[in-house]
This record gives structure tokens, C-alpha cells and sequence, in this order.
């Protein structure tokens, strides 16, 4: 049974535990003693093991160790927990509960993937969506999915440049979006999402992994990889007629400014507002970063940074808890009084639900009560199917009335469900058959999937996108469906936003 667990080791504390061989780098200067900084890791996050003097045949071993028992001693350097290993490493068998040792640091690929796909969709303009339908695809997109987002900075892990791009993204979209409100000249949320996403391209060639953890190619070295991504997509740009000349420049000049500084390697730095974006989200998204790592393995309240100037930066708040992972088991409380059930429905499987999992939350109906819990339920009005493709006519009664799983609702929103009728939202994992949870919500931000009626009582499921200029356009996350441009957003009612899909937990009780 694991006892010691990454983020509680205390200085002086005796290590004798099992963890996972996350990466490792050998240190070989001149004239001084050889050291092997080995990278453990379990599911609360990561520490530094430091082995002196290490010989070649445990630099040679250790890239065949996955889980290893681990005895030793925490030390501190530079106000950073360290384990000194007071003997070497010795293989362990896999463990029962793997979950102990992955750290929840990092999105599934496939959830990654998806969120990815769902931004090129939403491009409108037809040369920057060709451009980065390119770019993402074949060998390049394997390779820029594996890829870390640096050698140890920020992201430095499998999946870590495209968790990083998307944060990136995701943050630049959310600027953008919020800027429309108060703007004093439009911006191009194209512009910006296709910057975003092609940032730090050049980062595939930079880095590759080694015997001895990621390192720097050649190219890497010499060109580095704001240059390299510039160099790749000004020649992909090349063969886009469809993107105008100051376009093509102005993409070019986001991917070159995008350092912000020319002390940080920016070749030049962000001329117009679009490039200063996508340069402000880059730059929030490392530092984000390295402080939530910075609380996770200090030692003491305060740790000077290389990242900030050097500059102290106050970790007492640490103990954070990395994303995904549970500190407490919830607590059951079972009511009163058993809910008996009034008569049993079985929920029929939704279509393609065994398929690839969903992409957005999954609330469960509930009858209530089950060998183990009991479950505090909500009655929700469900008001038939909804056109997933073109609208169509959908009725505003409701049918019946479902049980759901209480948890995670807030008590004073207005919720319903839908039957999903279509495939246009599929790229989202909805399917037709799948029932879906809306908030009642009469307004919507770009980005929210909705369902909206128009005047004629013809209704649909779509990603709800206001341009700058005050244009509305419903979007589809299947790629086979066109986008819907909205003339007349007056004649437009949104209805709800879609919260998540709506799955059989056990049997419902009505």
C-alpha cells in the first residue's frame, strides 16, 4: 500500500516508497561530480530525486524503469524539495491501483484532440481554416500531440504543447470575446484563434526525446522554434490563395511577435491588438503554469523564479490540488426517508453511446436510491427532440418528466432536457438519440452551445458565435454541416445552454 506521496514530503523526511520514473536528466560537468536528477511522479505530482556520482550503469538502467522503489532522504536546493537517494533505485512490479501514480496534470489526448478540432471549426474564414486544417493533420499532428510545450519550463510532459496551445486559445478566445463588449476598433477572432493555435508549431522541431529526457535538436539550437514556425507556415500560406497578403502578414507577424520582447527571442514584438492577445494568453499560460508547479514543490513560503526576473514568488498558498485529483472521498448522506420508486423506467442506451466517450460533462438520472448510495434527485421537464442539422419545428411542451442526479445543479436555475435529433453536433459527441441538459438562459456567449429558436418556432442545437461587427452565425462541430448565419439576430431567441449529456446512472423513477 503506497504511504508517501509526492506533494506532502517534508524536509528531512526518510523516503521509502513507490513512484513512477517521469523523465530524467544527467548533469556532467567538467571537473566536478556527475549527477542524475531523476523526475518521480505520482498522482498528487512530481519531485526531483538527485542521484551523485551516479555510474553509467544506472544512467543505462534508468530508461528501462517505470515504477521504482524509492529510499532516501528530502533535502531542500534553491527552496525546492529534493529526495536524495541514500541508495539506488530498484525496479518495482506494477502496482494494483495505478491511479495512485498518474498525475492528473494533463487532459486526456482524445478530450485534447476533440477541443482542438472544435476550434478550427470554429474559424470562418475559409483560406485561415484551410490553412489549419493542413497543418493539423497526418504525421505532423501525431507528432505535434506528443510533443512537449518546453524541455522544463512549463508543459513539459507528453501532450504538453497541446494542452499548452489550447490554454493559449482558450484564453485569447475568451479576451477577444470579452473585448467585443467594449472594443474601440473591431478585431478578427480568426485572426486570433488561428494565431493561437499556431503559436508554438515550431516547437515539433525544437525538441525531441531522448535516453535522457527531452533535448534540443539542431534545429532547435540554431534556428529555435519561433523561427521554425513562422518558416512552416509562411510556406503553407504560400499555397492558400485564399488568404489575402496583409493577412498572411499580419499571421506571420503573430507568430514572430508572440515572445512579446525581442530579449526574449521575438524577433519583433506585437504591433496591433491581435498579436498583443495572443502574446498576453502565451505569456498566462506559461507563468500560470510554473507557479501551480512552484507551489507544488516548495519547500518554504517564498522561492525565487528564474521564470519571473528572479524574483521571490509567494508559495504559502501551495498544497493546491493538481487538476482532477480528489483530496476527500465524498461523503453519502442518505435521507430520511427511503424514495421509493413509482414505477421503474429502464433509460434505452443512447445511440453510439459505447462509442468515443462524451466531451462534455455527463449527468446521470438517478431512481433515487442503489445498493450503495442514495441520491438527493431533481425532476426535469423534458420537451421532446431538437433538430442536431436544420431547424426545424420543435414543440414547447413539455412530455414527461425525468429524475436526475442532484449533484452539480444549482438550486435556483431552471434546467431541461432534449433529445438530440442529427449528427450536425457530433464532432461534440452528441448523437442522435442522446438526451442533453440545458439551463434556462436567454442570452449566450461566443463559444456556448445553445439551443435557439427562430421566429417561426423552428429550432436547433448549435455553437452560438457573435463577431465583432455584431454578426450572428450558428456553428456546427460536424464538419458535413454548414454553418448558419443569422441576418436578423432579433428574429433569434435563445432558449438555454447546453450543460452536458444526460445518461442512464440506474433506473428512473418518475
Amino acid at each position: 500500500m503506497k504511504r508517501q506521496f509526492a506533494k506532502t514530503l517534508q524536509i528531512n523526511e526518510e523516503v521509502d516508497d513507490v513512484f513512477v520514473v517521469a523523465g530524467f536528466t544527467l548533469h556532467d560537468p567538467p571537473g566536478k561530480k556527475r549527477r542524475l536528477e531523476i523526475v518521480l511522479q505520482d498522482h498528487t505530482g512530481q519531485c526531483t530525486a538527485v542521484r551523485w556520482d551516479v555510474s553509467a550503469a544506472e544512467h543505462a538502467g534508468v530508461r528501462h524503469m517505470t515504477y521504482v522503489h524509492v529510499r532516501g532522504r528530502v533535502g531542500e536546493f534553491n527552496g525546492v524539495r529534493q529526495i536524495h537517494l541514500t541508495d539506488w533505485m530498484i525496479a518495482a512490479g506494477k502496482p494494483e491501483d495505478e491511479t495512485l501514480f498518474h498525475w492528473a496534470r494533463c487532459e486526456p489526448l482524445a478530450q485534447l484532440s476533440a477541443r482542438l478540432d472544435d476550434y478550427i471549426r470554429q474559424v470562418t474564414h475559409s483560406g485561415l481554416r484551410s490553412l489549419l486544417n493542413r497543418t493539423f493533420t497526418g504525421p505532423f499532428r501525431e507528432k505535434f500531440a506528443l510533443s512537449p510545450a518546453a524541455k522544463r519550463a512549463h508543459h513539459a510532459f507528453p501532450h504538453g504543447l497541446l494542452q499548452h496551445t489550447l490554454e493559449v486559445t482558450d484564453l485569447a478566445a475568451s479576451i477577444i470575446d470579452g473585448a467585443a463588449r467594449w472594443r474601440t476598433s473591431d478585431l478578427s477572432r480568426d485572426l486570433v484563434i488561428a494565431g493561437a493555435l499556431l503559436h508554438d508549431i515550431g516547437k515539433v522541431h525544437e525538441l525531441e526525446q531522448t535516453g535522457d529526457g527531452y533535448q534540443y535538436t539542431r534545429q532547435g539550437h540554431l534556428i529555435g522554434h519561433t523561427m521554425l514556425g513562422y518558416r512552416r507556415v509562411a510556406a503553407m500560406m504560400a499555397k492558400e490563395p485564399d488568404i489575402p497578403e496583409e493577412m498572411s502578414d499580419a499571421l506571420q507577424h503573430i507568430i514572430l511577435s508572440h515572445h512579446g520582447r525581442m530579449d526574449y527571442g521575438a524577433p519583433v514584438t506585437p504591433s496591433f491588438p491581435e498579436a498583443l492577445i495572443v502574446h498576453m494568453a502565451d505569456d498566462l499560460s506559461a507563468k500560470l503554469y510554473i507557479m501551480w508547479e512552484a507551489q507544488q514543490n516548495s519547500a518554504t513560503d517564498f522561492v525565487k523564479s528564474f521564470f519571473f526576473d528572479n524574483k521571490q514568488i509567494y508559495t504559502g498558498s501551495r498544497g493546491h490540488t493538481p487538476p482532477g485529483v480528489s483530496e476527500t472521498v465524498p461523503d453519502w448522506e442518505a435521507p430520511s426517508q427511503p424514495i421509493a420508486p413509482a414505477h421503474p423506467v429502464t433509460i434505452p442506451t443512447p445511440a453510439k453511446e459505447a462509442a468515443e466517450p462524451a466531451r462534455l460533462p455527463v449527468f446521470h438520472f438517478r431512481s433515487g436510491l442503489n445498493s450503495e448510495h442514495r441520491f438527493e434527485t431533481r425532476r426535469i421537464q423534458m420537451y421532446g427532440d431538437i433538430a442536431a442539422g436544420p431547424p426545424r419545428e420543435t414543440g414547447e411542451e413539455p412530455t414527461e418528466y425525468y429524475d436526475l442526479d442532484a449533484e452539480g445543479l444549482n438550486s435556483s436555475d431552471s434546467y431541461f432536457l432534449l433529445t438530440i435529433d442529427g449528427e450536425s453536433m457530433s464532432g461534440d459527441g452528441l448523437y442522435p438519440g442522446d438526451l442533453i441538459l440545458l439551463r434556462r438562459q436567454e442570452s449566450a456567449q461566443s463559444g456556448d452551445m445553445v439551443a435557439a429558436w427562430f421566429e417561426d418556432n423552428r429550432a436547433t442545437v448549435k455553437r452560438f458565435y457573435r463577431s465583432p461587427g455584431g454578426e450572428v452565425t450558428l456553428l456546427p462541430s460536424n464538419p458535413d454541416f454548414a454553418p448558419i448565419p443569422v441576418p436578423d439576430p432579433s428574429a433569434l431567441r435563445i432558449h438555454g445552454k447546453v450543460l452536458g449529456i444526460a445518461r442512464s446512472g440506474d433506473t428512473l423513477a418518475f
